[in-house]
C-alpha cells in the first residue's frame, strides 16, 4: 500500500508522491467498499439505503410504542416516549455498530481476494456507514420527541452526549473484536445474537435495573451497555439514582475490545485471510 502512486492527474502537472497517494488509495478502497455496503444492503441500489435507516427506527419506535400504548408506568420523569428513547437509542447504536461490522466481514469476505483490500479496511468503511445511520436516527429521534412534546432537552447536555458517545464506543469496540472472529467462521454471527439478547435482557430496556436487590443489580452491572443508558437517563432526570452507573467502566471495555480487536486482526491475518 505505502508504494501505490495514482496515474498523473490531468488538472496538475504532476504526479502524487508516495505517501499522499497511498492515502488517496486508502480512500478510494473504503470509498468502493461503503458504496459497496449500500448497495448491498437492500434492492441491489442506493435506494436501499433508506431502508438500512428505516429498519433501526422502526425497531426503536416499536419498543418506544410498547412503553406508550401499554400503559407502563414511568420510573422517572414524565414522559414515556423519553424514558424509552434514552435507553433504546443507545442500544440501537451499540447493537448496529458492531452486528453489522461484524456482519459485513461474512457478506463480503471474498474482496480479501484482492491484495489492495485487507480486514481492517471492511471494518473501517462498515463502520463509517454504520455510525453515519445512528447520526441520522439520533437527529430523527430528536425530532419526533420534539413533535410529540417530550422534553428532549436534557438537564446535562453534555453529559447525555458523551452517554450516547459511550455506547457508540462500545459498539465500535465489539464490532472490531466480533469482526475477526466472523472471518475465522462465520458461526460467530449466530454466537453474537445471542449475545445481543442477553444484553438486550440485561441492560435496563425492559427492566429497571434500579429498582432490583442489590445482588441482582450487582450482576447485571457487568453490562457495559447499561451503564451507557444510566449515563444518558441521570443526564436527563432529576430523580434518576443512578446507583449503578460506572462511567469509567463502559469506557474501559470499550477501549479494552477495541484494543484487542486490532491485536487479533492482526495476529490472526493469515489465518482469517485464507479462511
Amino acid at each position: 500500500m505505502t508504494d501505490f502512486v495514482l496515474p498523473r492527474p490531468r488538472h496538475a502537472g504532476k504526479t502524487y508522491g508516495p505517501f499522499r497517494g497511498a492515502v488517496k488509495a486508502q480512500l478510494q478502497v473504503l470509498h468502493a467498499l461503503i458504496l459497496h455496503d449500500i448497495k448491498s444492503r437492500f434492492f441491489g441500489n442506493g435506494l436501499g439505503y433508506i431502508l438500512t435507516i428505516l429498519w433501526p427506527t422502526v425497531h426503536m419506535v416499536a419498543i418506544m410504542g410498547i412503553f406508550v400504548l401499554g400503559g407502563r408506568p414511568v420510573p422517572y420523569g414524565q414522559s414515556a416516549m423519553l424514558y424509552a428513547a434514552t435507553g433504546v437509542l443507545p442500544y440501537i447504536a451499540w447493537n448496529y455498530i458492531s452486528r453489522f461490522m461484524s456482519l459485513s466481514m461474512t457478506m463480503n469476505k471474498g474482496f480479501l481476494g484482492y491484495p489492495v483490500i485487507k480486514p481492517l479496511d471492511m471494518m473501517h468503511a462498515r463502520l463509517i456507514l454504520e455510525c453515519n445511520t445512528i447520526f441520522i436516527i439520533t437527529v430523527g429521534t430528536i425530532a419526533v420527541l420534539t413533535l410529540c412534546q417530550a422534553p428532549v432537552m436534557p438537564l446535562d447536555p453534555g453529559q447525555a452526549a458523551l452517554g450516547l458517545l459511550s455506547a457508540v464506543a462500545l459498539g465500535v469496540g465489539f464490532g472490531y473484536l466480533v469482526s475477526v472472529f466472523c472471518l475465522i467462521h462465520h458461526f460467530f454471527n449466530i454466537v453474537y445474537v445471542l449475545i445481543l439478547i442477553v444484553f438486550w435482557i440485561t441492560a435496563g430496556l425492559a427492566i429497571n435495573p434500579e429498582a432490583m436487590p442489590d445482588q441482582i443489580g450487582y450482576y447485571l452491572s457487568w453490562n457495559p451497555l447499561l451503564h451507557s443508558i444510566e449515563w444518558i437517563r441521570s443526564a436527563y432526570f432529576n430523580d434518576f439514582p443512578a446507583h449503578l452507573l460506572d462511567k469509567g467502566y463502559v469506557l474501559k471495555v470499550a477501549g479494552i475490545t477495541f484494543v484487542l480487536g486490532l491485536i487479533l486482526e492482526r495476529l490472526l491475518r493469515p489465518i482469517t485471510i485464507r479462511g
